[in-house]
Order: C-alpha cells, then structure tokens, then sequence
C-alpha cells in the first residue's frame, strides 16, 4: 500500500485524524499504530471498491450501475483525501479513479447490452414482455447520466420496439391535424 510521506508531524496529524476520525492538533498515537491502521483504512475500502467493481459483470440495470458507482466514487474519495499524506502503489486512488472515468461507458454499454440479451425480446410476438417496459423504465431513470451513444442505443431499441421514441408522446397529433381544428365552438355553433 504504500509509506508515509517524509514532511513531517503536520501530515501525520492530518492523515491520523482523517484515518481515525478525529479532530486533533498533535499526534495522538505512535507512528507504528498510525502506519497499522493506515494500511487496515486503505486495504478495507480497496476491497470494497474492487469487490463492487467486479460486480460490474453481473449488473441487468444500469440504475444499479450509478449507485453502485457513486459508492465506489465516495471510497475512492476517502483514499484521495489521504494521498497527500501517504505512499501508494501505482495506480493511487486518484489514477484508479480516472481509469474507472474512462471505462464508464463501457460499463454502461455492457450493462444495457447484456440486460437486452437477457430479456429475449421476440419481434414476432404480438405481445410485450413486462422485462421489456422493466428496460426502457431503468434507463429513463439515469437518462441524464447515460452517455450519448447509450441514448442513441436504448433510442434505437424503442424506436424498434413500439415503433416510436422513448420520449415522445404517442398521443400528440401531428401539427398538420392541429391546424386544421376549429380554433373554437363558436363555428360549430353557427351550423
């Protein structure tokens, strides 16, 4: 995991207090237990975040996925705050963090790929399968937080399946039926 920085006092003050949960001015332990409990912090949420991440594979919904993320994105939060005041192995929490950034549409892709796979959507059938609704639901929860070729997918898939967009009211008329309405009762009144 890694050793301490050699700055001094101030930042095994701030890294014990960080570590501990304390608010102290002067170091309250020895630096043995601090380095101790230093390396159980950083293994613990390590752990956690790889334990979660492997999960990634087993996902079905991409609103699982972004509170799954956010979790992993607090403990990698708690291991930033430490980085200046401690070593790490290659990749740090920072490094690990933006890895994670540059695979999060991948991780996404994947999710709702391997959910559409699951459902089995059969394009004969003249009914819709409730997984199916289950689907387009789950993605318009996270809609803002999905990235444009996602969208452009779960769209697509919609699109296919009910024969118009995820957002688009199927109960508007079109604008030419609009104008050509009476603008009120008072021409009907007149027949």
């Amino acid at each position: 995991m890694g050793l301490f920085n050699k700055k001094g006092n101030a930042d095994k003050i701030q890294l014990q207090n960080i570590v501990l949960g304390i608010n102290e001015k002067k170091l309250e332990v020895s630096e043995e237990f601090l380095q101790n409990m230093t390396k159980v912090y950083v293994s613990k949420r390590m752990k956690l975040i790889n334990d979660t991440i492997s999960g990634f594979e087993q996902l079905s919904r991409v609103s699982v996925y972004f509170k799954k993320i956010a979790y992993v994105d607090r403990l990698l939060g708690e291991l930033i705050a430490i980085e200046p005041y401690y070593i790490f192995k290659y990749p740090g929490p920072t490094e690990y963090k933006r890895q994670l950034e540059e695979n999060d549409e991948n991780y996404i892709n994947q999710i709702l790929n391997r959910s559409w796979k699951y459902i089995r959507y059969d394009s004969n059938s003249q009914t819709i399968n409730p997984e199916v609704s289950a689907y387009f639901s789950d993605a318009k929860l996270v809609w803002d937080k999905l990235p444009e070729a996602s969208r452009s997918m779960v769209e697509e898939l919609h699109r296919t399946v009910y024969g118009f967009g995820l957002f688009e009211d199927t109960d508007a008329k079109p604008e030419e039926e609009l104008t050509d309405e009476p603008e009120s009762d008072e021409q009907f009144d007149e027949i």
